[in-house]
């Protein structure tokens, strides 16, 4: 099997942030954090590959492609309010990603999570990545 980024299915950290939470015995918080950051990766990539072939999103391949697809999808042809939807959830995933990757003390992480559970989700029956 080849590591080829192309053939990686990106829902699949969608996928295994969802099992975490169930066979690890490490601390809570730890699972929350790591699923969190999965849940992010996941929409992040399979929102890009729908603005890619759908919004002629162009990646910079890049740190700023973070903020430039949320800005392009919210700012492309005729401001879909589904478009519109999925990435504002994105940059409210991206800040709770950021949260939980570097700051020491995330406030409600219980919450954090929930809410990157549900907006991943919400991202990937969009782009038709789960139904």
């Amino acid at each position: 099997m080849t590591m080829d980024s192309n053939n990686f299915n990106w829902v699949e950290f969608y996928h295994f942030a969802n099992s975490l939470d169930g066979w690890c015995t490490v601390p809570k918080e730890v699972i929350y954090r790591v699923a969190v950051s999965r849940y992010y990766y996941a929409a992040y990539k399979c929102l890009m590959k729908y603005a890619m072939k759908r919004c002629q999103y162009v990646p910079k391949k890049n740190s700023e492609d973070h903020g430039d697809l949320t800005y392009h999808l919210s700012s492309y042809g005729d401001r879909d309010p589904e478009r519109l939807n999925a990435s504002d959830r994105l940059r409210r995933l991206r800040e709770y990603r950021k949260q939980c990757d570097y700051e020491d003390d995330v406030q409600n992480i219980d919450a954090v999570f929930e809410a990157s559970k549900k907006n991943s989700e919400k991202i990937l029956k969009f782009t038709g990545d789960v139904n």
